[in-house]
């Protein structure tokens, strides 16, 4: 089968597992672990090619913080809270399918469903302050209840996208309930403070704060594409601070409060977070999971075997632009000498040449494209063939 360039486009558009676990790992290792790795996906259109992995489609980013809330009529659920663009995506930008799983070693497994929360909403005019408000200071947040059978720890840890560790495995305590702060007000209670995070894609790395907003914690510190969602603490006191939001230029970083968007999804009041949320009791260590240099490597290995043979080479490329500028000049040539002999003939006859005419340019048009696509597919198969 041929991937035509429709199917390409909605590769490039959809930004990406092997078959479901079919049961939850040991006891002695939880797949719900802060700052452990986390996959989603978008809505996947029935027209894209069976034959396409779906890791190809695979969403990255990490886990936040799981653990027991009591709601309202006093009943009790596991969640998880992670950033809000993880599990909704962006207004008007992409869609997310409710599932979240853990890339285990022996296949992908799901262990969440989404519940609250919204897609983020994106600055639509940079001139407007309220736009950027909800830009930089809007919710940034997603809790997604646990399925049955999953563990959950509440060990905070990571690798970095290759595999290597930045730190020890840190045992959480709690949530740090801050005094909520209206929207555009700013505190500096925090400034100078300690916070570290995990993430799939930098690992742990730690920095010092700066300030608060409604639904930030602003710090220095680096943060990278794939970290978000992952948890944030104070490495002193060991409390969950919030979740991976954003990174300015990837040295200044937000941080959704936890305690923020724990009220707003389950209506706690203002101070009273860990009265309403415990959590696990595990200190299990994370499960054994793929990193994310490992999971993209499935979509690479996959581009370069399957797209390259489908694409033009170089060679074949300069083959099909001589070729076709051969015939677009005997089609020109052709032009020519047919509307010479028209003129000839009956000068009057001007519609039937202009008629030839376009008939002419519409053929230039098609070779030009086929020419086109040829050595577009040419110099990405030569790209996808310096991957492997």
């Amino acid at each position: 089968m041929r991937i035509r360039r429709a199917t390409l486009a909605m590769l490039a558009s959809l930004t990406c597992v092997s078959a479901v676990a079919g049961a939850a790992g040991p006891a002695s290792a939880a797949e719900v672990a802060p700052g452990a790795p986390m996959h989603l996906f978008p809505p996947i259109p029935a027209e894209v090619p069976q034959e396409i992995p779906t890791e190809v489609f695979t969403q990255y980013c990490s886990q936040g913080v799981p653990g027991t809330v009591i709601l309202p009529d006093g009943s009790r659920k596991d969640v998880m809270v992670t950033a809000g663009h993880c599990l909704w995506g962006i207004e008007g930008v992409a869609e997310i399918d409710p599932e979240v799983y853990a890339p285990l070693r022996e296949g992908r497994q799901l262990i969440a469903v989404r519940d609250q929360g919204r897609a983020v909403h994106p600055a639509l005019d940079d001139r407007d302050p309220e736009e950027l408000r909800l830009m930089y200071d809007g919710d940034d947040w997603a809790t997604a209840d646990l399925v049955e059978g999953v563990e959950m720890t509440r060990v905070a840890d990571s690798v970095d996208q290759f595999g290597q560790s930045h730190g020890e495995p840190v045992v959480l305590t709690g949530v740090r309930d801050y005094t909520d702060l209206e929207p555009w007000d700013v505190s500096f209670d925090n400034l100078g403070q300690p916070i570290c995070k995990d993430g799939q894609t930098s690992g742990r790395t730690c920095g010092v704060q700066v300030l608060r907003s409604s639904n930030g914690l602003w710090y220095l510190g680096l943060a990278l594409g794939g970290d978000s969602g992952g948890v944030n603490f104070d490495p002193q006191t060991g409390e969950a601070l919030g979740v991976t939001s954003m990174s300015v230029y990837g040295v200044v970083g937000r941080a959704q409060p936890l305690d923020v968007a724990l009220e707003k999804a389950y209506g706690i009041p203002d101070g009273q977070v860990n009265d309403y949320f415990a959590l696990p009791d595990s200190t299990a260590e994370h499960s054994d999971m793929l990193t994310l240099s490992e999971s993209e490597a499935v979509s690479r290995e996959w581009a370069v075997d399957t797209l390259t043979q489908e694409m033009a080479t170089p060679e074949e490329a300069a083959a099909v632009t001589q070729a076709n500028a051969e015939t677009a000049a005997e089609e020109l040539y052709g032009l020519a000498e047919d509307s010479v002999s028209a003129i000839i003939e009956n000068p009057g006859q001007t519609e039937t040449i202009l008629q030839n005419a376009e008939s002419t340019a519409d053929s230039l048009e098609s070779l030009a494209h086929d020419t086109a696509d040829t050595v577009l597919e040419a110099g990405l198969g030569t790209a996808l063939q310096q991957l492997s």
